[in-house]
């Protein structure tokens, strides 16, 4: 029994920690043994530079984020001035519709006067003289009043 025992002791031993990795056995220099110091120094170098890597890659990640951040806050002002342009423009344009459209109102009322005006006149001529000038005169003026 003695024999499994040991058997069962060095088994124990070649067994990894659990602060090892599989794969990797612990150095005698991490044991307290300095036989092999030169083996913790390259180790911990490739660490580092394996950290150091890693930082390298998430700073380009950052700046390209960056400049991503940039492009879009560049891209969001120019569209921003560019609909306040076109609003501008739009409402520039819309106040010159509306004022070509009132001297065209403004147009057809002179032009409807005048030709109210004109039939008046010719109403007037044209009627019998049982009433007097001054008298249709007259009509026709409240006629124009009222809206008739």
């Amino acid at each position: 029994m003695d024999g499994d025992n040991d058997y069962d002791t060095d088994r124990e031993d070649q067994t990894p920690s659990e602060d090892e990795a599989p794969g990797e056995s612990q150095t005698p220099s991490e044991s307290g043994d300095q036989t092999h110091p030169t083996t913790t120094v390259e180790m911990e170098l490739t660490y580092k530079n394996i950290y150091i890597t890693r930082l390298h890659k998430r700073i380009g990640k950052l700046r390209a984020s960056l400049r991503e951040a940039e492009v879009a806050t560049t891209t969001l002002r120019d569209s921003g001035k560019e609909w306040r342009r076109a609003m501008r423009d739009q409402a520039q344009h819309t106040s010159e519709n509306l004022d070509n459209k009132i001297m065209k109102e403004r147009a057809i009322l002179v032009v409807c006067a005048l030709v109210w005006m004109i039939a008046c006149a010719i109403l007037l001529r044209g009627t019998p003289k049982v009433l007097g000038d001054e008298e249709l005169t007259g009509l026709c003026v409240q006629h124009m009043l009222r809206g008739k």
